[in-house]
Parts: C-alpha cells; sequence; structure tokens
C-alpha cells in the first residue's frame, strides 16, 4: 500500500473510495458514482485506509480487520492489538492529546450518524444538540469513538437520547450501572419509568418528556419497540395485521412499557382474548430471550378482574337511578 505522508487531514470526503494517489481519472469517476449510492461503504473505506496508515500496519487482510475493530470497538479496543503495533505508536495513539486515532474515529462516527440515521425528529434533535449543548455533544461524540458500541445497546437513537437527555459524564458512563437501570426501567415501565430518575434530569425536560408526545424520548421508545412489537404481531399463532391496533399498540407500550402497554384497555379492547393470552405467551419468550424482566402475568390480570369489577358495580349502581328517573319522568 502507498503511504500519504503523515500530515493526514481528518475531513472524511463521502466522494473518495482510497487514499492510494495513483489511481486513474476515470477510475476516481467511477468512484465517485459509487459514493453517491454507497457513502457508507465509502467512509468505512476511507476510514481504514487512514488507520492503517496511522498505526503502521501493513497492507495484509488482518491490518483491514483491526482497523475495522477500532471503528465498532473504538480506539479503546487498540489495548486488544497492543502487540500489533510498536510501543511508541501504542503510546502516542491511547494518550490523550493529539490522538490522530481518536480523531478519525471521531470524524467516522459524526459521518456515520448522519448517513445512517434517517428519522427527520432525531436529526432536528441532534442538531439542536450541536447548537445549543455544544460540549454534551462533543463528549458523547468522543465517547463513542472511544468505547464504540459499549454504550449504544441495541438501539443508537434510544442510547444517544438517554445521553443527551442525562448529560451524563465520561465517569458516570463508564463505571457507575446508572445507564443500565434507566434503560432496564424504561423498557420495562416505557417513558413513565423516567420518573424513578428525576434527581438526574431537570424538571423541565422531565415534564417534557413525560407530557409531549413528539418528546425525543417518547420517539425513541416508539423506535425502540416497534420491530419486536411488529414481530409479536407477525407470530403465526397471533397475526394481528390491522395498522391501527398496531399503532395503539405501540403508543400504549411507548407510554407504559411492554407489559403495562400491552394490557393497557385500548389494546385489549382491540385483540381477540384468545390471540391477546398468546401475544403475551410469545412476549414472555421474547423478554427471556433477551435478559429482560419477565412480567407478573397475575398482577396484570389482577388488574383486569379489579376493572372488571369496577365496571360492574358502576352498571349495576347506576340502572336502579335510570329506572327511578324514567319512572318519574313517565309519572303523570
Amino acid at each position: 500500500m502507498q503511504r500519504e505522508d503523515s500530515n493526514l487531514s481528518f475531513r472524511l470526503s463521502p466522494s473518495r473510495t482510497s487514499l492510494d494517489s495513483g489511481v486513474s481519472n476515470q477510475s476516481n469517476h467511477n468512484e465517485c458514482e459509487s459514493a453517491s449510492i454507497y457513502p457508507l461503504k465509502s467512509l468505512e473505506n476511507e476510514c481504514v485506509s487512514k488507520i492503517i496508515q496511522v498505526l503502521e500496519l501493513d497492507d495484509s487482510i488482518d491490518s483491514e480487520i483491526i482497523a475495522k475493530q477500532l471503528m465498532i470497538k473504538g480506539r479503546q479496543a487498540l489495548r486488544d492489538f497492543e502487540q500489533d503495533v510498536s510501543r511508541n505508536i501504542f503510546k502516542k495513539q491511547m494518550s490523550n492529546e493529539q490522538s490522530e486515532l481518536l480523531e478519525i474515529v471521531k470524524a467516522y462516527v459524526k459521518q456515520q450518524w448522519k448517513e445512517m440515521i434517517t428519522e427527520e425528529w432525531f436529526l432536528k434533535f441532534l442538531r439542536q444538540q450541536t447548537l445549543e449543548s455544544t460540549v454534551v455533544y462533543d463528549e458523547i461524540l468522543t465517547r463513542t469513538a472511544e468505547y464504540g458500541s459499549k454504550f449504544i445497546k441495541d438501539n443508537l437513537l434510544l442510547s444517544l437520547t438517554l445521553q443527551f437527555l442525562f448529560e451524563f459524564d465520561n465517569e458516570t458512563m463508564d463505571n457507575d450501572d446508572l445507564f443500565n437501570q434507566i434503560w432496564n426501567t424504561l423498557i420495562t415501565e416505557g417513558r413513565q419509568g423516567i420518573q424513578h430518575y428525576k434527581e438526574y434530569i431537570s424538571a423541565k425536560v422531565l415534564n417534557e418528556q413525560l407530557e409531549n408526545d413528539q418528546s425525543p424520548l417518547y420517539l425513541a421508545l416508539r423506535d425502540y419497540f416497534e420491530r419486536p412489537l411488529k414481530n409479536l404481531f407477525k407470530q403465526k399463532e397471533v397475526s394481528i395485521s390491522n395498522p391501527e391496533t398496531l399503532r395503539t399498540a405501540l403508543d400504549c407500550v411507548a407510554r407504559s412499557g411492554w407489559s403495562n402497554g400491552l394490557h393497557d384497555e385500548k389494546v385489549t379492547d382491540s385483540i381477540a382474548p384468545k390471540k391477546f393470552k398468546i401475544l403475551i405467551g410469545k412476549l414472555t419468550e421474547y423478554l427471556k430471550s433477551q435478559g429482560l424482566s419477565i412480567p407478573d402475568e397475575s398482577s396484570s390480570n389482577e388488574k383486569l378482574r379489579h376493572k372488571s369489577e369496577e365496571i360492574r358495580m358502576l352498571i349495576e349502581s347506576s340502572f336502579p337511578t335510570q329506572r327511578g328517573t324514567t319512572t318519574s319522568d313517565s309519572a303523570p
């Protein structure tokens, strides 16, 4: 591989797929055309080349794998490959100052967010953070470049939304289990679960997330729940295809979590009882497979029985009044 000089530019051009200088104009034209179709692949190739150059690796497939692992897992993953680079390079690139490796990965992550995320609400939220919370934005960007997917979990939008809303510092994210606790609580209880952590968030932000159905937290939770909920509805024994029922269930789950959300009256009234029982069984299987807490079905059933009893008593108490009113009205 032909090396460029050491004065690297960290601006990632999506129109380039290689840092090699000996490429024909026609080839460059084709690469630009291809990059317009596959911008992320182009970006990835450029970052791989730069990382290989900075670490002074050879042209082997193993070197390419190392570079890609660093892009996924962050700069800290270089510790796994300490034996593959010189001691001086390792010390320089792992230092907090002037690490070219960290800057390359940061540039990659920043561009990746722009290319991968298509949800307009989140792009608007992200732009707002870059303008109003510049320091927090840079901390989260740097943290992602440092640790890669460690704090992303299985949903990028929800992870980033929580980090922006709570403004966690690196020490909290790295040494405390608070982030995991908040994550699991929100999955279990929906956005209502954020109230358990009101001491970590401003009252203004908290109220906005709880009351506004266009808030970043609510929309991020809908994004998190949407795919698994659709998959549950598509199960052969369940087979619920009504789009309105799905939207209703998704809204309820985002507000109240898996169990309470699906047991919301708006949902139970829209699904046949036999199918609903199977749906809850499938949900339990899914939660077990994901290592998430299993809802207390007996508690949910008790709530339903209690609600039914309230309705029955209300009906019984209202009938005598109605009959009495009717008799009185019909009297001469």
